[in-house]
């Protein structure tokens, strides 16, 4: 997972943002490792369903990430359904430009 590097996957970096905890203090390996899995719990399947559950696992995703839309543009925090479900949230970094 990518994005356990200090709560920022790539993009996140390239734009200055990072995954927080509630607090404000850098968020815990296991808060973003349990986050990636909330953002797609497929990664959980054995390699063999993956295969086998494709269009499952593609209506599963697309509900996951219509639900993460709608909480991030619908819920007063501005935060995600993971970020919710973790205690994370994202914000800009220092300095960032």
């Amino acid at each position: 997972m990518v994005a356990a590097a200090r709560g920022r996957t790539p993009g996140k970096r390239a734009l200055g943002l990072k995954a927080v905890g509630r607090d404000g203090r850098e968020a815990t390996r296991g808060q973003i490792a349990i986050r990636e899995l909330a953002k797609n719990p497929t990664y959980v399947l054995p390699p063999a369903m993956r295969g086998r559950l494709v269009p499952m696992r593609l209506v599963l995703v697309m509900a996951l990430v219509t639900a993460d839309w709608i909480s991030l543009l619908a819920g007063p925090s501005g935060r995600t359904l993971h970020d919710r479900c973790v205690g994370t949230r994202v914000v800009s970094e220092p300095g960032a430009a």
